[in-house]
């Protein structure tokens, strides 16, 4: 009887010792799982903040970019309408000096002729007087 009841404490005893391994087991395992799903968690979101980050600075070099080629752009187009204005101006300018200096050729023949007319008519009517 006793033997009996000392085989059943064993018995007891290793049923308990099994359990708690296996509970122990249980929580090793459950505890690497979650090590194992929080650092894939981490992971990822460390791709997704590096992924937005690059997103980000792609964004903001193309947006400089794009600025910097419009300001060019517009710095072109205003040279080249400036030379188009200065051009223009010059050609006027360049235009009513040749019409004043023909203006001021056809007067001084003009005077000339007149002169040269004046000078026969007095040549003439001294000619008649004598």
């Amino acid at each position: 009887l006793k033997l009996k009841r000392n085989q059943l404490k064993s018995q007891k005893l290793k049923l308990k010792r099994n359990l708690l391994k296996r509970q122990r087991l249980k929580l090793k395992k459950n505890h690497l799982k979650i090590q194992r799903l929080t650092l894939k968690r981490n992971q990822l979101k460390s791709q997704r903040l590096k992924l937005k980050r690059n997103q980000l600075k792609s964004q903001r070099l193309t947006l400089k970019r794009n600025q910097l080629k419009s300001k060019r752009l517009k710095l072109k187009r205003n040279q080249l309408k400036s030379q188009r204005l200065t051009l223009k101006r010059n050609q006027l300018k360049s235009k009513r000096l040749k019409l004043k200096r023909n203006q001021l050729k056809s007067q001084r023949l003009k005077l000339k002729r007149n002169k040269l007319k004046n000078q026969r008519l007095t040549l003439k009517r001294n000619q008649l007087k004598s």
